[in-house]
């Protein structure tokens, strides 16, 4: 994830909201607690690869798995 000028302010939050989903996880992954994130590149729209259900598919995943947490939709 790359900050692009314009969007520097976007760029600060979504870094913060990364950060503290690593460090919940870390936290609380002995507790039997998950969490993760999904960052999506791109528009959601029905019929394209950003269709609601693939992206759903990406969060039930990332919800299964639990090896990673975070992905990043591309």
């Amino acid at each position: 994830m790359q900050p692009f000028p314009g969007f520097l302010g976007l760029a600060v939050g979504k870094a913060a909201l990364r950060n503290l989903t690593k460090g919940l996880h870390d936290e609380l992954q002995e507790q039997g607690v998950f969490v993760g994130t999904v960052t999506i590149y791109g528009e959601i729209k029905p019929e394209t690869h950003f269709a609601p259900d693939n992206i759903a598919e990406t969060f039930w995943q990332l919800n299964q798995d639990r090896n990673e947490w975070e992905i990043d939709y591309k």
